[in-house]
């Protein structure tokens, strides 16, 4: 479990399971725009041959405390390691967060379609879009369905 807190610019760096690397971002003068988080978290991964994986970062909430869980997912990228970015809506940064280890794709059993889309609404760069396409090749009907009804 982390905690972070800072303006502006990436306030936290920590290196996570499996090689991935968290950068948590300040997002300044977003605070007026209740749609746009005023914080982002950029998850790096090394190239890996289990491509698309997804992972889940739980966070509290600030205000009403309450837990948020959203799925990132990660593939291959053209140039470079695999990288997304997602928005943590209503961030806590004085309260703790949690990140899972990365699953394929196509071996999670059971999916939460809220969780899906909180997740996918939460994509906050193109790679993570692409992403989320990639994840929606390898999952069910019903999953695929919930990621790219959702896209933007």
């Amino acid at each position: 479990m982390v905690t972070a807190a800072g303006s502006g610019g990436v306030v936290l760096r920590v290196s996570g399971p499996d090689r991935l690397e968290f950068l948590l971002h300040r997002v300044d003068g977003r605070e007026a725009d209740a749609q746009t988080s005023d914080y982002r978290l950029e998850v790096i991964s090394p190239e890996s041959d289990d491509l698309p994986v997804v992972l889940s970062v739980w966070y509290q909430r600030l205000g009403d405390g309450a837990e948020q869980e959203i799925l990132i997912p990660l593939t291959r990228a053209p140039l470079g390691p695999a990288s997304s970015v997602i928005g943590l809506a209503g961030y806590d940064p004085e309260a703790f967060w949690q990140i899972s280890r990365p699953v394929s794709a196509g071996r999670i059993p059971a999916w939460n379609l809220g969780t899906v889309r909180t997740s996918v609404a939460a994509a906050a760069s193109q790679a993570t879009l692409s992403a989320w396409h990639h994840v929606a090749d390898r999952v069910d009907e019903r999953v695929r369905a919930m990621i790219l009804g959702d896209m933007p």
